[in-house]
């Protein structure tokens, strides 16, 4: 029996743009570091099983610091909520699904640190520009997939900057509303 997983196929989606080793996160950010005046050192290891720094799924900074091994900073990505409003009526699944993708941002040192929001603009700049970029020659061309559009609803909440176990930690919260039309 065919089973049909609209909210999947919307975070596999941000993954596959997000994990790119051509333009996605890793590459964007370094990219764009120097121009915050930061260091270009971002390596989240999208590919592992196991990776020390990416998790698919919403999990609190505490608990995913208690129980596994982990490298800064974090990234997770996991389906925050879908509703088939049937939005194309004749198929299986036809509404909005909000994807979220949560970014863990550390710093070591005793002191309050002047360029601390330098890393969190630099991390906006990067997603913001991952999934807003054309992936063809067309500027107007958003291939997310057969299933799944990205209709640029994106909101983002960033927590205070707090001491953490890992010296200062910062949440930053995105989440992207996608609309996906899939058929069994």
């Amino acid at each position: 029996m065919a089973v049909i997983n609209p909210s999947q196929s919307a975070v596999d989606a941000l993954v596959d743009r997000l994990s790119s080793s051509v333009d996605g996160l890793n590459v964007t950010y370094n990219s764009n570091a120097p121009a915050y005046g930061i260091p270009a050192t971002l390596d989240i290891n999208f590919t592992e099983l196991k990776s020390p720094n990416f998790i698919y799924g919403d999990v609190s900074l505490g608990d995913w610091e208690q129980t596994s091994a982990r490298k800064y900073p974090l990234v997770a990505v996991y389906s925050s909520r879908v509703l088939n409003s049937n939005i194309e009526k004749f198929h299986t699944f036809s509404g909005p699904v909000v994807v979220g993708l949560t970014v863990y941002l550390t710093w070591k040192g005793g002191n309050v640190q002047r360029d601390f929001d330098f890393y969190a603009q630099a991390m906006e700049g990067a997603v913001l520009t991952i999934v807003n970029r054309s992936r063809s020659e067309f500027s107007d061309d958003q291939d997310w997939g057969a299933e799944v559009t990205y209709n640029g609803d994106v909101e983002l909440t960033k927590s205070s900057i707090v001491r953490g176990s890992h010296g200062w930690v910062q949440e930053l919260r995105f989440l992207f509303t996608f609309q996906v039309d899939a058929d069994i």
